[in-house]
């Protein structure tokens, strides 16, 4: 067994097929004079924001649904959960093979990856190894970004990595990627040439080869609500209940001053499909008459 301390950090979109940076395309409009093959990628060309309030939240995912119903197919069947690549409940029974969990290991619940920091200074054990398994490696994309950050003392969802790293309080860090994903957003940024030895990079099907049992006193899950969908929060809900300990939840505990985000994780999103449906047609309509 390994000797490093290890938190568990989990981002739901870890699960959740995303295509914008796929090369696949799909046939849109399928079935009618306009049938023409389309970048999916053009499907998730979305904005993202950990600031945006519940309602501008909610209208985002409604209006992103109406587009790709607008273009003949169903958003929630497209932004799901792969049946090709690892589910949740799978998942969990190979963590549990691969992690000796301390009996009181905390769980910590999130919207926001940026509550990882909180929850490893919770901890109290320094430094600790990170594996981090997530779409995104969050140790930073743009270096001006990050030199800003250290002389403000902040981090955010992208780069709460990196600062960890940083500051010494993580001692190393392995990125687990979803298969669904591979290693196309890796790329050898300036600001981490301090700590490319620190780093190691797989996918879900590399690391299940590689990882050695090792020794987890934590772990925290986030849900990322701007990139992962509403139709898919009860299956969120359900996956962090069976890691077996009650969840803390960083976004009820956090005074409002310092909350991030509009959202409690431990709350489902409104998600009203048939409303949803009725949006989509009545923003077709409104096309159509506007072209006419």
């Amino acid at each position: 067994m390994s000797k490093d301390l290890t938190l568990i950090s989990i981002d739901w979109d870890f699960f959740i097929w995303n295509g914008a940076e796929s090369k696949e395309k799909i046939t849109i409009h399928p079935g009618t004079d306009n049938e023409i093959d389309y970048p999916i990628s053009l499907f998730f060309d979305w904005g993202h924001s950990e600031s945006w309030q519940l309602a501008l939240g909610q209208y985002l995912w409604m209006s992103r649904f109406s587009y790709v119903h607008r273009m003949g197919h169903d958003l929630e069947k497209i932004c799901n959960i792969r049946t090709d690549d690892v589910q949740p409940g799978e998942f969990l029974t190979e963590i549990q093979k691969r992690f000796a969990f301390n009996e009181d290991a905390p769980v910590w619940v999130a919207d926001s990856h940026v509550y990882a920091t909180p929850s490893i200074s919770s901890l109290g054990s320094f430094p600790i190894k990170v594996v981090n398994f997530d779409a995104h490696h969050d140790l930073g994309y743009d270096g001006e970004k990050i030199k800003n950050e250290i002389e403000e003392d902040q981090c955010d969802c992208a780069s709460w990595l990196f600062h960890g790293l940083d500051s010494g309080s993580v001692s190393s860090a392995d990125i687990v990627y979803p298969d669904w994903k591979g290693k196309i957003e890796c790329r050898d940024f300036e600001h981490l040439a301090p700590h490319r030895k620190k780093i190691q990079v797989f996918t879900w099907s590399e690391w299940l080869k590689s990882a050695s049992r090792e020794k987890a006193i934590g772990s925290f899950i986030c849900r990322s609500s701007a990139w992962t969908p509403p139709w898919l929060d009860g299956h969120f809900h359900d996956f962090y209940q069976r890691l077996g300990h009650e969840a803390v939840c960083w976004d009820c505990i956090s005074p409002p001053e310092e909350k991030v985000g509009a959202y409690d994780a431990c709350e489902p999103r409104e998600w009203d499909r048939p409303a949803a449906l009725e949006h989509a047609i009545q923003e077709e309509v409104a096309f159509s008459q506007a072209k006419s």
